[in-house]
């Protein structure tokens, strides 16, 4: 559930893009209040930015001058009919849903300023689809009462009203009636404007196509539109379109596939091989329309009756052609003018460090910990515990993982036990399957429209895990085209679900001093695509290791935190013993990313040796006439060019005393020698 400063920002940003907003209960859709329309077309810059009842975190939208399609039915077939039906005749458009129901909303914009409601009933009377009107509502964001949060496919808080795809209500009307017909129900003789009744439906009901028979009729029209635009003068062009008109008549009458896109795609086919050009528009129609009439009368049986393989053997199922025929325009630049781009801040799961909605990769040699890391961070996100820095995450969200190298039941979920995740937020991808049920293995270059769908039906996720990254690539992982390739479905599920994706790679061979970013394996394209490169690395002898920010777009690219890795023994749910590890984190350091690296990375004994002394007699000197504040020990060793990593290990050698100052409760600490170090005055070294 949201805070109230969330919601705060939230309602700033709907106002701000043209949507007046109702506060509603929490949890429910009952506007809070009396008048509470006059009180939205009210709203003003100031009274849209105040801070919200702790009882009415769920905001709604005024309908006033929109067009909200409220698809109300359980059936998942019609919803996606319906939905699809909308898209097809009213346009695209940012739909509400929620992932435990096939009830969802889309929105439009009217052309006309009022518009008033009306609804279509099946044939028992219960209300399946509505529009609504002036004076209305809904909630666009917040917790269903069934303790579900809306979602969007597209982030209404992100784009302006003006935006919205605008219907005149004739063609809602339409839009209406032919729901209507198809279901044989009856729509509502409410107005959606003066002078624009709507139409009622005939008692027959006609078929609503299934999912399978959708993308059957698809296979079907791309194999028939190949077959048409391939074809010359004197090959019968003319009847080769009559037999598909023909076969598509069949599909919509027994299926219900709609005639026009169809229509539009066959059509654009014969201009494409030039038979419209030589036999006219009306001959071409007049084709059609013949070919449809019969194909009408001789409906195809429904799918599940026939053999689909049938089907899959005479229509090549790789060839998947819209439904919707492309528009004969010209090619065309767009340009969009950032008066009417709406900016947002970045949002962070760790501020300054893990994006929402980004690629972050974690790189760094083999030993680092950086799988055991990545566990410790997805615990923080599954119970809203405390980032390194001492931060608070602010809310409890899902984990996915995806790993090809680590196994659940002997790595994962015992690293994942160690760091106190809830196991009861944390899921992982095993596998897919095909059509004939047999387990396949996970690919994000046809597998994602599936994953989003498991996604939903979780609830959403905030973190996807994959380790390692280099599995997700389709082709060479040194080559950008391969690797950009592969990613964009990753990165764009990041941005649809608002989740961060944490990326695990390693180093390269043979790096060593190089800027980290640049030491990631593989194609730069790697680190071009991420907003945020991580780097990891472990001191040669010790258990001390660093991460650090190498590689920002978004925050500040410097500064890093130290952790360990320490074995732990977990109990497994039937009693045994399990031997696993978990983070330790430590404290952060400034620096830049190489020269942290570089200080816990030399293997120079001589050369470290001498960091050593140098940054011990710099304590020495700086600490000899007492207590010195921490920062001033900090900006004074930058100046001398020594690293914070350097620093931090030549305070624990000498037992340097950290205390903070009687009075101060910020920036007080400060350090100072141990007694038996404080030399007698005439011995202090200058």
């Amino acid at each position: 559930m949201s805070t109230p400063l969330a919601v705060q920002a939230l309602r700033k940003q709907l106002f701000d893009s043209g949507f007046p907003f109702v506060p509603v209960t929490t949890g429910s859709k009952k506007p809070i209040g009396g008048e509470w329309p006059a009180r939205a077309r009210a709203l003003t810059a100031e009274s849209a930015s105040a801070y919200p009842d702790g009882n009415a975190l769920n905001t709604g939208i005024l309908a006033d001058g929109l067009v909200p399609v409220d698809i109300d039915t359980d059936d998942p077939t019609l919803a996606h009919w319906i939905v699809e039906l909308a898209k097809t005749t009213l346009g695209n458009a940012p739909l509400r849903y929620r992932t435990n129901s096939s009830k969802c909303l889309l929105l439009y914009r009217s052309t006309e300023d009022k518009v008033n409601s009306a609804n279509v009933a099946d044939a028992a009377g219960k209300k399946i689809l509505e529009v609504l009107g002036q004076g209305r509502q809904f909630v666009a964001y917040g917790m269903h009462p069934s303790d579900i949060a809306y979602c969007w496919t597209t982030e209404l808080r992100t784009i302006h009203r003006n935006s919205l795809t605008a219907v005149s209500p004739q063609q809602v009307s339409e839009f209406l009636t032919t729901v209507a017909e198809r279901i044989g129900g009856n729509a509502s003789r409410s107005r959606l404007q003066s002078g624009e009744p709507v139409a009622t439906g005939p008692a027959t009901a006609e078929p609503i196509p299934t999912e399978d028979e959708t993308r059957t009729a698809q296979m079907i029209l791309a194999k028939l539109c190949g077959e048409l635009r391939a074809m010359r003068e004197g090959e019968g062009r003319n009847g080769a379109l009559n037999i598909a008109a023909v076969q598509i008549g069949e599909l919509s009458a027994g299926w219900g596939i709609p005639r026009q896109p169809i229509a539009d795609a066959l059509l654009l086919a014969m201009q494409e091989n030039g038979y419209v050009a030589k036999d006219g528009i009306h001959e071409t129609k007049e084709t059609l329309a013949s070919g449809f009439k019969k194909g009408l009368s001789n409906p195809r049986p429904r799918l599940p009756d026939i053999d689909i393989s049938r089907f899959l053997k005479r229509y090549d199922p790789t060839k998947n052609a819209p439904m919707v025929a492309k528009p004969n325009v010209p090619r065309a630049v767009v340009l969009t003018s950032l008066a009417s781009v709406q900016e947002v801040p970045i949002d962070w799961h760790w501020n300054q460090w893990l994006p929402r909605g980004m690629l972050t990769l974690l790189s760094g040699d083999g030993g680092t910990g950086k799988s055991t890391l990545a566990f410790s961070l997805a615990a923080t996100i599954t119970t809203g515990g405390v980032w390194p820095d001492g931060q608070r995450c602010t809310s409890k969200s899902n984990v996915l993982i995806w790993s090809g190298e680590d196994s659940l039941i002997h790595t994962i979920k015992p690293r994942l036990m160690a760091a106190k995740a809830d196991i009861n937020r944390v899921a992982a991808i095993e596998s897919t399957t095909d059509e004939s049920g047999m387990r396949q293995p996970f690919d994000p270059a046809c597998d994602m429209d599936n994953l989003r769908t498991e996604v939903r039906k979780i609830g959403g996720i905030s973190l996807l895990i994959i380790d390692p990254i280099v599995s997700a690539v389709v082709g060479d992982i040194n080559k950008a085209n391969d690797v950009r390739r592969s990613l964009q479905p990753i990165v764009d599920f990041a941005t649809e679900f608002d989740c961060a994706v944490l990326g695990i790679t390693h180093f390269g061979k043979a790096t060593a001093g190089r800027k980290s970013a640049e030491r990631v394996i593989g194609s730069q394209a790697f680190a071009a695509l991420a907003r945020m490169v991580w780097a990891t690395a472990k001191e040669e002898e010790s258990d001390m290791r660093v991460l650090t920010r190498s590689k920002s777009n978004i925050s500040a690219d410097e500064g890093g935190v130290i952790y360990t890795i320490e074995p732990i023994d977990v109990k497994a749910g039937n009693g045994t013993t399990i031997q696993t590890t978990r983070v330790v984190w430590g404290s952060s350091i400034q620096g830049t990313s190489r020269s942290i690296l570089s200080s816990v990375e030399s293997d120079d004994t001589e050369r470290y040796g001498k960091k050593m002394d140098e940054a011990k007699n710099f304590l020495y000197n700086t600490l000899a006439n007492g207590p010195v504040p921490v920062k001033q020990v900090q900006q004074l060793a930058r100046n001398a060019h020594i690293a914070h990593v350097t620093l931090q290990r030549a305070k624990d050698a000498m037992n340097i005393q950290s205390t903070k100052r009687k009075g101060e409760f910020v920036d007080g600490w400060e350090w100072s020698l141990p007694a038996q170090m404080i030399p007698p005055p005439e011995n202090l070294l200058r």
